[in-house]
């Protein structure tokens, strides 16, 4: 299984959870198998900005080259050298923050950890294959293909109502009341994060929420599967195509 860029044809492979969800999803999906992204990233943008700025000044007033030559970054290899870059600085050098306020940069330079962070987690974006009138389709698999863990792939929550996680999270205690529904439909919106996958089990206080109402544990989340290449890879991808549509293909 893989995705597919439509304008530059890079294609990711990725491990589906389930080879007969997936197909059945794509089959479904026919000739609206063109899914494009709700939003872009610009704190690459910012980043690039800030670290500029404080490269400019440690290289012209410090002799100090930390900060230069930080290209490409996308990746989460050069995003951990820069981190590392950015705390060792500080290590036993307590007159930096001092100067730093003097010459007007501190908060500049601080932005600089936050906006890392930022980067790390904006790779986090939901695709629609629908503008006005959502796409939807009869979920023949029921509850089991459910759980709570993190996929780089998944089917977003979109049917009318709370499923029965989302009720016992914002303390909702009408759990059969007819708002339920628990991905009775699958819908045009698949998220893409390149955040690592892992797995989770229900909380233990979730469990004893559905004993007390006597309703079945159901998970939460719909993945559809992994990538399969390293991060580095997968973000290279994602930033030469962060505007183009994708289509999952089998």
């Amino acid at each position: 299984m893989k995705i597919v860029f439509d304008t530059t044809g890079d294609e990711l492979d990725f491990k589906e959870t389930s080879i007969e969800l997936v197909e059945y999803y794509v089959h479904q999906l026919s000739e609206l198998n063109h899914f494009k992204p709700s939003s872009n990233k610009n704190s690459i943008i910012k980043l690039k900005d800030c670290l500029s700025t404080i490269d400019n000044f440690f290289v012209s007033k410090l002799k100090d080259n930390t900060f230069s030559d930080y290209e490409d970054l996308h990746k989460q290899s050069v995003l951990n050298k820069l981190h590392h870059a950015w705390v060792t600085r500080q290590l036993g050098n307590h007159s930096l923050t001092k100067l730093l306020e003097q010459v007007h940069l501190l908060e500049d330079f601080r932005n600089i950890n936050s906006l890392i962070h930022d980067v790390e987690n904006e790779w986090n974006v939901v695709y629609r294959n629908f503008n006005k009138h959502i796409w939807q389709c009869n979920n023949i698999f029921g509850n089991k293909i459910l759980d709570f863990s993190k996929y780089n792939i998944s089917i977003v929550f979109n049917t009318l109502g709370r499923s029965s996680y989302n009720k016992w999270f914002y303390h909702d205690d009408n759990a059969t009341d007819k708002d339920t529904d628990n991905f009775s439909l699958l819908g045009g919106e698949i998220r893409i994060t390149l955040n690592r996958p892992y797995t989770l089990s229900p909380p233990v206080e979730y469990i004893r929420w559905c004993q007390d109402k006597q309703v079945e544990v159901v998970g939460d989340q719909l993945g559809l599967g992994n990538f399969t290449t390293d991060i580095d890879t997968q973000r290279e991808i994602f930033q030469r195509n962060e505007s183009n549509n994708i289509i999952l293909k089998i």
